[in-house]
């Protein structure tokens, strides 16, 4: 029975007993951001147990795409771990519990797919006497098959730190003592390979709070995993998963790249076998490798398959050859890959080229410092060398280090990260700083003015008024009132955008008759905004001011600036959503800056965007503008925003409330900036560069309004010059330049022809100069000529004839 087969007969057996039939989620989590990746069956239905969300179903059966790599480091070398793998599973929500659980899955492995009963075991939690009470009385299994486990083993979750959790029941399979530890207390639970759990059947009671607490779920329910590999896996009575048909395909297609054989090389084809599935799933749902969250972890699979062929020998790109194989083996359930195969492969091969480059410095470098090495433990220092000055990745070099017998000083690292991180933070605006804050004193109360965050009132209006809370002068330990030094306030309330999500703190002015500061940005610290400017009129110390007296002041935003800065912004939310119609819904953003003169975005992408992309997608954004499309803004629940189709950008932090910015229905994001109120009035956007930042990120830059404007002008003012040089009109320059950089490709050519002629000519000349040193002829000439063709023609006929050595 192959995958496909076992995969349909535990759908058919549950959707008989009235389950909903859900397809597989995503790897990316929707709406969970405590989670990188779907880790388990259970995923895409958290909510249905707490409560959150109406039930559409209150039972339910499913295949869920899964990636975990919290056993990264024993895949390959266990017989029962992989990166990415499928869960068959059946979930109840308020419905049935342990009994049919236990029940419907008993039946399935000894009747269905009929496992002998004699290689079954069983753990509970051991407070859990109503389960173990079914498997004996109920299901038939002997007291000595059923195993009472503490909560380390038999205690699931909560997914992501948080959520429905509960005590949970598995199944094993033994697989004999051959693969086993040979320990005489081996049992199921054990870390060696002989007791494989096959079905985790977990019971939701609890919902786990962030700071530990469990309260009941609203709808406590059932969660079972049953890992389709594993299943097959005993099934077919193998002895590794990688003996799976599955797998097999793979791993003669490396047999074949690496002209060596899978019997002598078991542990790296598996892992490679296992990364490459893991890759090709992730990349065609558009998560690419990247220094940051997702992408991080892609690239560390991406360089662990890699440096585990680089020490074979392997130092050319090969993995992005088995994607089409991975493609081709899974397609009857998931012809997706199929289409993508193309692009996924672009993006394994330039991510490989760009490691490889990497890994064969930082080799060298690492084979240098353990040539080197006084102990047998590698410096958290000599780590630190090899991640800051060469880019080489820590768990590689603990893996390499493993490999020649070397311990790695991993807490040294670790400090010595945090002391970087440290001096970044040191160098930042508003953190570690001596400079006390001069806190507000009314004179008519005699009481301090506190405040712990500052109300922010510029969405829909550029002025208020509002009191200044704080302030200091940075520049000095001890403030300077009659400094124009900088300068920051801290007020109770503000029209000036403090930046985040890419777009820069607004500028303006804050000021009343006795004083007036100029600010230059605006800043976050915490819940409060920071205003920096210098002091134009006034003194802030007097009994005057309104920090001492109480009195308001009014904030007033740069009004041309915040306009622009909002023509971009909103201009960002279309250049978005114009990429993903254009190259496809893997686009995602990946940062962003949003200044009053230009947009930078930053996205996935595989490749370089094409002219013809290009065009299509700048026509697109300003079609949108001439629509003149109204931009609506709400608020509503995050879990709602993201229910109605909002995207949330990942690494970004979310509160319970969020700001939802919808153009029509060509963009709904959830984002806390400025915008304008129809798109007609960013006027035009203009795409002026395209780049890339590293493999799988590409950078668009582009400007709108006023700025696009003058840059439109200044294209045709130079381009009308240039016309004018030529003598033709400004639609025939391109043609006259084509001719004209003919015309001096002819001369050249003329030109060196004419040079060798000249220079081959003195060959004679040259050749009676040589001169006798001992029993070596030596030979000294200057050439004028600088073209290095030249000079390489001449090499060749300077060494007819006799045996010579040259330096030219």
């Amino acid at each position: 029975m192959n995958l496909q087969e076992l995969r349909a007969l535990f759908i058919e057996f549950f959707s008989a007993r009235s389950h909903t039939v859900v397809p597989s989620a995503g790897l990316i989590p929707t709406g969970d951001p405590t989670l990188l990746f779907t880790s388990a069956g259970m995923v895409q239905f958290k909510k249905m147990w707490s409560g959150e969300v109406s039930l559409p179903f209150t039972r339910v059966v499913s295949c869920q795409k899964c990636l975990r790599a919290s056993d990264i480091e024993q895949v390959g070398k266990s017989l029962r771990h992989l990166t990415f793998f499928e869960m068959l599973g059946n979930f109840s929500f308020g419905d049935y519990f342990k009994h049919e659980a236990i029940e419907w899955a008993a039946e399935f492995v000894t009747k269905v797919i009929h496992l002998p009963q004699d290689k079954l075991y069983i753990s509970v939690l051991d407070e859990d006497e109503e389960s173990y009470n079914i498997w004996k009385n109920e299901i038939g299994m002997s007291d000595s098959r059923i195993y009472k486990l503490g909560k380390e083993h038999n205690f699931w979750g909560p997914a992501g730190g948080r959520g429905p959790c509960g005590p949970c029941s598995e199944i094993y399979y033994d697989l004999g003592k051959e693969v086993g530890c040979g320990k005489l207390d081996c049992k199921p639970g054990c870390e060696c390979d002989r007791f494989i759990e096959i079905w985790n059947l977990v019971f939701p009671q609890y919902d786990a709070a962030p700071e530990g607490t469990l309260k009941p779920l609203k709808n406590r329910g059932i969660d079972t995993g049953a890992g389709l590999e594993r299943l097959a896996l005993v099934m077919e009575n193998k002895k590794s998963l990688f003996e799976l048909e599955v797998f097999k395909p793979i791993i003669v297609e490396i047999e074949q790249l690496f002209s060596m054989k899978y019997e002598e090389n078991k542990t790296t084809f598996n892992i490679i076998a296992d990364h490459i599935r893991a890759l090709t799933f992730a990349i065609a749902e558009g998560i690419y490798p990247s220094n940051i969250g997702r992408g991080y972890l892609l690239r560390h699979i991406l360089r662990r398959a890699q440096t585990c062929a680089f020490e074979m020998g392997i130092k050319n790109p090969f993995l992005y050859k088995l994607v089409p194989v991975v493609a081709e083996v899974m397609r009857d359930q998931y012809p997706e890959l199929i289409e993508r195969r193309e692009s996924v492969s672009l993006v394994v091969k330039s991510e490989e080229e760009n490691f490889l480059r990497t890994l064969d410095k930082g080799t060298e470098v690492f084979n240098q410092v353990i040539s080197e090495a006084n102990t047998c433990t590698l410096s958290g220092e000599n780590i630190f060398k090899l991640y800051d000055t060469y880019g080489f990745p820590p768990e590689l070099t603990y893996e390499l280090a493993k490999g020649k017998g070397f311990e790695s000083n991993k807490l040294e690292f670790e400090k010595l990260m945090e002391l970087q991180k440290e001096r970044a933070r040191t160098a930042s605006k508003f953190e570690a700083k001596d400079v006390e804050w001069q806190v507000a004193n009314p004179a008519t109360s005699g009481e301090v003015f506190k405040c712990n965050h500052t109300e922010f009132v510029g969405y829909d209006t550029l002025t208020t008024k509002a009191k200044i809370v704080k302030w200091r002068n940075p520049q000095s330990p001890t403030p300077n009132p009659q400094s124009p030094s900088l300068f920051e306030l801290v007020l109770d309330r503000t029209t000036f955008y403090a930046e985040s999500g890419g777009q820069v703190g607004d500028c303006g002015r804050i000021y009343n008759d006795n004083l007036e500061f100029d600010i230059t940005d605006t800043q976050k610290l915490g819940d409060l905004y920071v205003h920096l400017g210098s002091l134009k009129r006034g003194n802030i110390n007097t009994v005057e001011n309104p920090a001492a007296s109480g009195d308001d002041v009014i904030c007033e935003v740069d009004k041309s600036r915040r306009k622009a800065i909002e023509r971009n912004h909103t201009g960002t939310h279309l250049l978005h959503s114009a990429l993903r119609k254009v190259l496809g819904n893997w686009v995602h953003q990946e940062g962003s800056l949003v200044e009053p003169d230009r947009i930078r975005f930053d996205f996935t992408h595989f490749k370089p965007i094409e002219q013809q992309e290009m065009e299509k997608i700048e026509h697109l954004i300003n079609n949108w503008i001439l629509e003149n499309i109204k931009v609506e803004i709400s608020a509503t629940s995050y879990e709602e925003a993201v229910k109605e189709g909002a995207i949330a950008i990942f690494g970004e932090k979310y509160g319970e409330k969020v700001r939802v910015v919808q153009i029509g229905d060509i963009s709904t994001e959830l984002c806390a900036g400025t915008h304008i109120r129809a798109t007609g009035e960013i006027g035009i956007l203009k795409i002026i560069a395209e780049s890339s930042v590293h493999a799988g990120i590409r950078r668009i830059e582009a400007i709108t309004g006023d700025y696009a404007l003058q840059w439109l002008n200044k294209y045709e003012s130079e381009l009308k010059a240039i016309s004018n040089k030529l003598g033709v009109p400004v639609f025939e320059t391109q043609q006259k330049v084509n001719a004209l950089i003919e015309s001096e490709t002819r001369l050249k050519n003329r030109l060196s022809q004419f040079e060798q002629t000249q220079i081959l000519g003195l060959v004679p000349e040259i050749l009676s100069k040589k001169q006798r040193v001992k029993d070596i002829s030596v030979l000294v000439a200057e050439i004028p000529s600088s073209n290095i063709d030249t000079l390489r023609l001449l090499a060749d006929k300077l060494r007819e004839g006799e045996k010579r050595v040259g330096v030219i």
